[in-house]
């Protein structure tokens, strides 16, 4: 029974040494010129209270929702 318990500790100390993904390499530079507007047009309002200006060719981006009363001027 003890090295049943023994072989068990083992197997989950060796699975939490994993190595994880690094969530960086996904992202891309802010420094891209293509990722800058140079227009109006070349914008898009992102972000959960609409209040970023975003390129429209940068992927979607995620951000935290809070919507304050000053925010009502972002609206269409």
């Amino acid at each position: 029974m003890r090295q049943i318990f023994f072989i068990f500790i083992i197997i989950t100390l060796m699975s939490a040494c994993t190595p994880v993904a690094d969530i960086n390499e996904d992202i891309k530079d802010d420094t891209n010129e293509d990722l800058e507007c140079t227009q109006d047009s070349d914008c898009k309002r992102e972000g959960c209270s609409g209040t970023l200006c975003y390129p429209v060719n940068a992927p979607e981006i995620a951000t935290i929702c809070n919507w304050e009363p000053e925010y009502a001027c972002y609206k269409d």
